[in-house]
């Protein structure tokens, strides 16, 4: 099972997203996306079968590769960095110096190997990179420096939904993943 509330697993090759940017943003960076999957020790896992059976099977298999644009806009609150996942809404990030950190959740998810509802708390961290290697931020012009550069993490924690649940995996657990970025 594979639930990403953010990046979603969906194919594409060389497109930009332009056309999706929020009103008054330009597209400052594209990149393809990959995911590879770490192991930090709290993996998860089918422990038993739903007939009782012993098993240890994993319950991940890395997301497809996909496309991600950033956005950039300059508002009354300052720079305004949008993400821009092919086939998903736009995300607001706040930089701090390059890095930059994204949180979701939801509950009550089924369908899982786990064969019962699950919690699941997403976060997506970021770090970004200019040609110059500076701080991104507005131009001289007005304009925004290009992102040349994009790595990060894909961190999901998954537990029971309810307590007390005849959960078939080692809840609570996590999933975890490299983020790697190509132009």
């Amino acid at each position: 099972m594979k639930v990403i509330i953010f990046l979603a697993a969906v194919a594409t090759a060389g497109c930009t997203l332009d056309a999706s940017c929020p009103p008054g943003s330009a597209e400052v960076g594209s990149f393809a996306v990959s995911y590879s999957l770490v192991d930090a020790g709290d993996s998860c896992v089918v422990t038993r079968a739903a007939d009782g059976g012993a098993t240890d099977a994993g319950l991940t298999v890395a997301p497809s590769a996909s496309q991600l644009s950033f956005c950039a806009a300059q508002t009354d609150a300052g720079t305004q960095l949008s993400l821009q996942l092919y086939g998903q809404g736009t995300r607001t990030v706040s930089l701090d110096g390059g890095s930059f950190a994204l949180t979701a959740s939801a509950s009550n998810l089924t369908g899982s190997n786990c064969l019962c509802a699950l919690n699941l708390a997403e976060t997506v961290s970021g770090q970004i990179g200019i040609a110059d290697g500076g701080t991104f931020g507005p131009e001289g012009d007005g304009g925004f420096p290009a992102i040349t550069s994009f790595s990060g993490t894909l961190d999901d924690l998954f537990s029971a939904y309810q307590s007390g649940t005849d959960c078939t995996c080692n809840l609570p657990c996590g999933v975890h993943y490299a983020v790697s970025a190509s132009k």
